[in-house]
């Protein structure tokens, strides 16, 4: 009896501990081009709130690296910069189980610093019953990646972010201007993100 009651607790304490938000700390993100980067630097002390972050973008120079422009009041594990510097995409904060997927941030867009483009989480993902969850978040979708639409076949200004949904979607966005160009189903049903699909 003993050994179920420590096997119960010891997977329990697991699970918990597995459920636990990521710590924000000071990031560096670079462009496909490497010329500019972007540095975000969560607010200080220990208990961190997201409205006291803030970044800044770069460009790379010979000697001392130029600073184009900061942002405010947003915090991410997981951010694009466009070749050129002048846009950014990122993927919100973990997922709550506690609070409506229309009220969660799934992804942003950023032009020189402000906000062009955000959509929620239920802006995206059609069937929410094939999100995968913990005891107290979930998952969207697989991670942000960056392309070129003239490699996609889809009309946009250049740069694109690509992500594939857990309900079987792969969703094609414009960096620039952060709107949603190409949507299409990649498999039936419910599936991981899995590879990007065409």
């Amino acid at each position: 009896m003993r050994r179920i009651v420590f096997t119960a607790l010891f997977t329990l304490s697991f699970l918990a501990v597995a459920d636990q938000e990521r710590h924000p700390v000071p990031l560096v993100f670079s462009s496909p081009s490497q010329e500019y980067y972007f540095k975000l630097i969560p607010g200080p002390g220990p208990n961190f709130l997201e409205r006291d972050a803030r970044g800044a973008l770069y460009r790379v120079e010979k000697n001392e690296d130029t600073l184009l422009y900061t942002t405010t009041g947003w915090y991410s594990f997981e951010i694009i910069v466009s070749a050129g510097g002048d846009s950014l995409a990122r993927r919100g904060p973990a997922p709550s189980n506690h609070i409506p997927a229309s009220q969660t941030l799934a992804v942003a867009f950023y032009s020189r610093g402000a906000l062009t483009n955000q959509y929620m989480v239920s802006d995206l993902v059609e069937n929410l019953d094939c999100l995968p969850r913990s005891l107290g978040h979930y998952e969207w979708g697989g991670e942000l990646l960056w392309g070129v639409d003239l490699l996609w076949g889809v009309r946009a200004q250049g740069e694109i972010v690509v992500v594939n949904t857990y309900d079987g979607q792969s969703i094609i966005f414009d960096m620039k201007s952060g709107r949603i160009v190409k949507k299409r189903r990649i498999t039936a049903g419910c599936s991981g993100p899995g590879t990007v699909g065409r």
